[in-house]
């Protein structure tokens, strides 16, 4: 199952990346929101192979989940991996400079279940996703609206 957003922002894409590479900056607005993350293995100097052990509650359940940074291309976006139960995601962020102070970016999810239970969950999920994917494409727009701001205000 696949999610997948477009968002044009107002600023350089040098700029777009290095907030959408912030990884601490996830990491600590994720133990905001009451994740427990722990960085387990620092990757290359540029950040690849970079990998993070979270605990998150969900529907009552502390769930483990794995992250990794699986591809970084500098200036042009990133692969990272997760692993959730019985649930493989890859989020995808691809950017693509339009002008000197304008960047488009494109941010897509795909959910691959590894289990049956997984897969039963992933069906159920196919009923909404019209209603899945526009909540998803209004995080992503909020974010980069949010970048947008940060530029004009620096």
């Amino acid at each position: 199952m696949k999610f997948s957003t477009r968002e044009d922002i107002e600023a350089p894409i040098d700029f777009v990346y290095s907030q959408f590479s912030d990884f601490e900056g996830f990491e600590r607005l994720a133990r905001q929101r009451g994740v427990a993350v722990e960085q387990i293995a620092p990757g290359a100097p540029d950040g690849l192979h970079r990998e993070w052990q979270a605990k998150a509650r969900y529907r009552g359940k502390l769930r483990d989940i794995g992250l990794r940074i699986e591809d970084l291309r500098a200036a042009d976006g990133y692969l990272v991996r997760a692993h959730v139960g019985g649930m493989v995601a890859d989020v995808g962020v691809e950017m693509m400079a339009l002008s000197r102070n304008r960047t488009r970016i494109v941010v897509g999810v795909e959910l691959r279940p590894t289990t049956l239970s997984a897969r039963l969950l992933v069906q159920s999920l196919k009923f909404a996703k019209k209603n899945l994917q526009s909540r998803y494409a209004k995080r992503v727009a909020t974010y980069a609206q949010v970048i947008g701001t940060r530029h004009a205000g620096a």
